[in-house]
This record gives structure tokens, sequence and C-alpha cells, in this order.
């Protein structure tokens, strides 16, 4: 009952690298809706639903959160909307929650308050970013609805489990993870909107976020203990396309489709301490840590010895073959020819 729901509308989006006006109708008349400081008496929290209109320009993840970052929040703020001090972003399966000693989780933690009190406690951080942890999502039941939950219990796939390994910790792998990025509000709309406006084309915005971060002079740091859970397939899915595909594959492929276009558009020497896919030659400064973290719950032994080096050597194989594939089609970010994710 102390909840106020609010739907909104975009009006046909004019070309990709252009934000598509907001209003509260459907028939997207009147003044552009924005934001106010008002003080409903009867309700706590505002949930602002935005409603797509569907276009030859509006495909895309990035697409359509140009038009919530510029047309409704840096809008609202120039028609005087003081916005709140702390703005975050998340994924629809993200859970937050505190790994203090990989891969074991708390999972009745609350990592969202950890991160949110660093914030508080820090106030010369900018920008906050949880590590990543990957899950496999299954449907299950609560309440009557359906939805997915992550099964911890599942094996994840080679490369998925060394970028859980790796993230955060080590060089060419200290990306902020869009499944949980924390930060003051006006770093983080001017980052997504001069990303949104100027590269249409990007699917890989938390990477390409972090890079604008670390020259724009923004101090982020990336908090060890807590982490946002992460969906990816499970090692035996496949896609839906002709001949069918191993989904974790494509999933990876996409990545480094995006990352490899990043290289192209700022230089390797730019970006490779925040995404480079190489192996970091800092884990030889911590060999008994990181083989602590490969062993994760499994006993010591000869068996699990073979098993991981033969998941680590999957990995690495896998990943060089999606790398040659990713110089051939690197994801294009700008032009009519930028084409849409999601």
């Amino acid at each position: 009952p102390n909840v106020q729901v609010i739907h909104l509308y975009t009006a046909e989006k004019l070309a990709n690298n252009i934000p598509s006006k907001i209003f509260d109708n459907l028939m997207c008349e009147g003044k552009p809706y924005s934001l106010s400081n008002f003080v409903y008496p009867d309700y706590q929290h505002r949930i602002f639903i935005v409603h797509q209109k569907e276009g030859v320009y509006a495909a895309g993840k990035i697409r359509v959160l140009g038009d919530i970052y510029s047309s409704l929040l840096l809008n609202s703020i120039d028609n005087g909307w003081i916005p709140p001090v702390i703005l975050f972003t998340f994924d629809a399966e993200s859970q937050f929650l505190i790994e203090q000693n990989y891969p074991f989780l708390d999972l009745d933690s609350n990592g969202l308050k950890l991160i949110i009190s660093q914030l508080n406690e820090h106030s010369k951080i900018d920008i906050i970013s949880t590590r990543n942890r990957f899950a496999v999502y299954e449907k299950t039941i609560i309440d009557g609805t359906e939805i997915l939950l992550p099964d911890f219990s599942q094996e994840i796939p080679p490369i998925q489990l060394f970028l859980d390994l790796m993230h955060g910790r080590h060089n060419g792998f200290l990306w902020m993870q869009g499944g949980g990025t924390f930060g003051r509000t006006d770093a983080l709309i001017s980052l997504l909107v001069v990303i949104a406006q100027t590269y249409p084309g990007i699917r890989v915005e938390d990477t390409h976020l972090s890079i604008l971060a670390k020259y724009a002079g923004f101090i982020y740091e990336i908090l060890l203990d807590v982490v946002s859970i992460n969906k990816t397939p499970s090692p035996t899915d496949i896609t839906m396309d002709k001949p069918p595909k191993k989904a974790w594959i494509e999933q990876v492929s996409r990545w480094n489709a995006g990352a490899y276009a990043l290289e192209l558009c700022y230089g390797k020497h730019n970006i490779s301490a925040i995404t480079s896919g190489k192996v970091s030659l800092s884990i030889l400064r911590e060999p008994v840590k990181f083989l602590k973290r490969l062993k994760g719950k499994d006993k010591l032994n000869l068996y699990t010895i073979f098993h991981k080096t033969k998941v680590l050597a999957s990995a690495f194989f896998i990943s060089q073959k999606i790398a040659r594939n990713s110089l051939d089609k690197p994801d294009i970010l700008q032009g009519n020819e930028a084409k849409a994710c999601w």
C-alpha cells in the first residue's frame, strides 16, 4: 500500500543514438514526463515502469538505457529534480551476497547493505562494484509464481569458472560488474549518457563504463567481499540456432566481440588493465591462493587435480578459438551498421 507504480511510455526513436522522449500516457501526448521531488504522503516508494515503443532503432539494451538516462533522468535534473545521492545498476537475476571465502556463500547475508555502507563511509569513492559470481538458474515456484533462482550445486562452464576466479583480483579482469555497480548518481548518469548516445552498438556497457571512469578520473573499486549472482547457461544448454550451438560459448563470444570492439576504439594499451582476456602473471604472485580458489569445495586428491586441470585447459583452448573469431567479427559501435543487443 505504500508503493506508487507509475507507467511511462517512450515515443518513436528517430535514430539509434537519439534518446526517445518519455511520456506518462500511451499516446505520448503533451509534455514529456519529468521526475519531481514532491512528497506524496501516502507513498514511501515509487516504481517506474518504462514501456518501450517498438521501432527500427529501438531494439537493444543500451538504447532503452539511453532513453531512461537521457530523456528521463538527465532531463528531470535539468528541470529541477534533485536525484538520490546513490544509483545502482543490476540485472533481473542479480542477488547481492557476501562471499569472504570463495566459493562459500552466505546465502542469508545482505551484500546490498555492506556495499552501500562502503559508499557512505568512503566519500572519495565515486563508483563501487561487486565481484561477479556465475550460477546456473533453474525454474521454481514461489507463492504460485514461476521464477528463476540460482542453483549453486550445478557445475558452471569452464570459461565462466575461470572468470569467477579472476574477476576483481587480477589485471585484465577489473571491469565493474553491470549486474552490481553502485555509485554517485552524477558520475554514473554522466558516463552512461555518453556511452548510450555515442556508441549505440555497445553491448558490454559495464566494461565500457569502467574504461571511461578510469580515464575521466573517477575513483572506483571492486569490493571483493560482495558478489552479484550472474546467470549463465549450463555446460549442456544449446541455442535455437541452426545448427545449434553451445549456449555458454555464445555468451562468452558476445562478450569477446564487445571487448575487442573497445580495444579497436581505445587501443589495447589503454584497456588491458581492465579487460584483456589474457592470463594475468599476477597469479604467480599468489599461486597458493589461486589454487585454493580453483579447488573450491572439492577434496584435494589426484582426481580433483586432474579434473580441475582439464577444466582450465578446456577454458584456455576454447577462449583462444573464441578470441580468433572475435578478430573477424568485432561489434560495430557507431553508425547505421551498429547492431542491437537483445
